[in-house]
């Protein structure tokens, strides 16, 4: 055999060879892709599962009937240190609480069980601030159907020990201010007694 054709043969053969490691490549891409688009998995990798809602709340969650809107107007620019780690920790949980109820949408129905959070500077935002009837800062206030409202303080979501804090107890007090905003009645219509004469 030439030297020639042993020098085709090879070059041939290096581009097959890269050819079908391209197309092995791009499959793998795809296939991590669909797999990871069709069956994703959520890990809390936070310290003690600090973010990760209790199978309680996910199951009361996932039958929510009502929308509620939650805003919160803690800043993380704050001044006070507490109020910022407070915006963070509530943040990573509210984001939970987000996306276990959004699938709580059904059109055959129309029931909507979402949860929409909002952050709001009560001190920029002020238009904001006042047509939803928040008048102070650090709080988060859950809105419900027929303008049914709850506020939760800063201080309740910690659990306090000599002035410190020794836990965030969010989940609890977020949850527990969700049961409180009242489920929309369904709207009767109320039959007018008959008039006698």
């Amino acid at each position: 055999m030439l030297p020639i054709e042993s020098y085709r043969a090879a070059r041939w053969l290096r581009t097959i060879n890269l050819a079908l490691q391209a197309i092995l490549f791009l499959t793998l891409f795809g296939g991590l892709n669909y797999l990871a688009l069709h069956y994703h998995w959520r890990f809390d990798l936070s310290q003690h599962r600090r973010y990760s809602l209790s199978p309680e709340t996910i199951s009361y969650l996932r039958e929510l009937t009502h929308p509620v809107h939650i805003v919160v107007t803690l800043t993380p620019d704050s001044d006070n240190a507490d109020a910022v780690q407070a915006y963070h920790d509530v943040q990573n949980l509210l984001r939970e609480y987000v996306y276990v109820t959004a699938t709580n949408y059904d059109t055959k129905t129309d029931r909507d069980g979402r949860i929409q959070v909002d952050y709001l500077d009560v001190y920029q935002n002020r238009r904001e601030a006042e047509a939803l009837k928040i008048d102070q800062s650090d709080v988060i206030q859950f809105i419900g159907p027929l303008d049914s409202r709850r506020n939760v303080r800063l201080n309740e979501l910690y659990e306090y020990e000599h002035e410190r804090r020794m836990s965030f107890k969010g989940e609890q007090t977020i949850t527990s201010a969700l049961l409180d905003v009242p489920i929309r009645r369904e709207k009767r219509s109320i039959p007018l007694p008959a008039i006698v004469r």
